[in-house]
């Protein structure tokens, strides 16, 4: 990745950690709700697609890069994972740890996700009480992974599923 090109990347992930938003799903459960939290975002698939979205992208694509640079590719559509940045504070008594992420499809959608998480940092684990999971598409600059604009969503969602493997006995 070139230096114009991360500086544009990290550019979106800092202003996505200045204004976080709560992640889809709770954020549609908001709206529904008509409560002051809901960011204002209106997002074209259900809550509980987006929130199996995401739950995918953080069972399976994260484990894909361990380290800040690494480019990985998993799920069942072969989505490639390159971990942008990470950085961790304290906030009173909390550990806080935010990570940013960019997601290429093979749809040519690109996403920048950032996963902000407060916690307790224990000697050789981090656990997580409080997380929001943010989107922003690269080319529309839309806050809503599912945003209509693409069209793309329902495959990009099987794409981040987990891998299918096949059974050479099951192909009889």
């Amino acid at each position: 990745m070139d230096n114009e090109t991360k500086t544009k990347y990290m550019d979106i992930v800092k202003t996505m950690q200045e204004s976080l938003i709560p992640s889809p799903g709770v954020d549609i459960y908001l709206q529904h709700n008509d409560d002051q939290k809901w960011s204002g975002t209106e997002y074209n698939a259900s809550g509980s697609e987006l929130e199996h979205f995401v739950d995918n992208i953080k069972d399976f694509g994260i484990p894909a890069v361990a380290n800040v640079g690494d480019t990985g590719e998993f799920g069942n559509g072969w989505v490639q994972i390159t971990y942008l940045h990470e950085e961790s504070s304290k906030k009173n008594e909390d550990d806080i740890k935010f990570r940013a992420y960019k997601l290429d499809f093979q749809c040519d959608v690109s996403l920048i996700m950032c996963l902000y998480q407060e916690g307790d940092m224990g000697d050789d684990y981090f656990d997580c009480y409080e997380e929001n999971c943010n989107f922003y598409d690269i080319e529309t600059g839309s806050r809503d992974p599912s945003d209509e604009s693409h069209g793309y969503f329902s495959e990009m969602s099987e794409d981040v599923g987990a891998l299918e493997s096949f059974d050479e006995d099951d192909e009889d």
